[in-house]
């Protein structure tokens, strides 16, 4: 028996890698891994016929009870009450046994108090029990009505098409990407000071390029992207720079010599020369773009997804 049907013991689940999915005491479940929260993601489908009126009462007891769930289960870092679905947020930590335990106890004290409301399940967009079946989309599991798939392609379609439709402007995208990297720069001379390269500075470089680049060039798209990222490994290369030479301000500093640092970042590269060390400088810019790499090439790629309108659906 695999992880999840050991959380959801006794009910019809199907598990395909980090995805569960099936139903549990007759609701809609689906239970993921998720690193975003480094933790779970929990969603169960309902339904119920209803006023406005009853709505809001209805959402004020689900929420009421995940409040108190809350206090008792620490782990259950958020949620969230949708008009067919429930969502939760359970963090990681301690043994597989209590990660399990956990998780069985929130999901059961939802479902019982959705039986107290007299809840049925059905489609996580409409509500519909009318032919629903469990759809991987973009990585998250699904269970929705044959309209509702059909309805969420669409939407996918036209979101893709808009985003391509969004062009860009580079000069100013390129002035916002290269001040959104000097957040990245700053870091990485920072850490660079307490001994060490640290790819997640890099990053960060690319992140807030990329965040500058869409604020001033008023979108985000393929060549966006793309800028933001030459500018980061160009700011890799100064940032490294930057590093070394206040290294050699510092050094030079504390023996008494009259240096000013503009001077010493100007001509760095003939002082190394002269001390023979400018492969170790070479070396440390090596390391921090391959953890650059490993850091960011993440972000990077689903940037570019995000900027393409790209989107997966297959049923499971």
């Amino acid at each position: 028996m695999g992880f999840y049907a050991k959380v959801l013991d006794g009910g019809n689940i199907q598990e395909k890698g980090n995805l569960a999915y099936g139903t549990y005491k007759g609701y809609y479940v689906t239970l993921q891994m998720s690193t975003q929260v480094n933790g779970y993601y929990i969603s169960i489908n309902y339904n119920k016929e209803g006023d406005e009126n009853f709505w809001q009462d209805f959402r004020y007891r689900m929420n009421d009870c995940l409040a108190k769930l809350q206090q008792e289960e620490k782990k259950l870092t958020n949620f969230f009450v949708k008009e067919h679905y429930i969502e939760l947020s359970v963090a990681n930590g301690g043994f597989a046994k209590k990660v399990t335990e956990r998780l069985r106890k929130i999901v059961d004290a939802v479902v019982e108090q959705l039986q107290r409301e007299g809840c049925t399940t059905g489609c996580r967009m409409c509500g519909s029990n009318m032919g629903v079946t469990p759809y991987n989309i973009n990585g998250t599991a699904m269970h929705l009505c044959a309209n509702c798939k059909t309805e969420a392609g669409n939407e996918f379609e036209a979101d893709r098409q808009q985003r391509l439709a969004n062009k860009s402007h580079v000069l100013p995208g390129l002035i916002g990407a290269l001040l959104g990297s000097l957040v990245g720069v700053a870091l990485w001379v920072v850490i660079y000071r307490l001994g060490y390269i640290a790819g997640i500075a890099g990053a960060v470089m690319v992140i807030m390029s990329m965040k500058g680049y869409e604020k001033f060039g008023g979108s985000l798209d393929t060549k966006g992207i793309l800028l933001s990222c030459l500018i980061s490994i160009l700011m890799i290369f100064v940032s490294n720079k930057l590093s070394w030479t206040l290294e050699a301000y510092i050094a030079f500093s504390g023996e008494g010599y009259q240096a000013s640092f503009f001077e010493l970042y100007r001509n760095l590269f003939p002082l190394l020369k002269e001390l023979d060390i400018t492969a170790e400088f070479y070396g440390d810019l090596a390391i921090g773009y391959f953890l650059f790499l490993l850091a960011g090439v993440g972000t990077i790629v689903n940037a570019l997804r995000a900027a393409r309108g790209r989107y997966s659906m297959r049923q499971l």
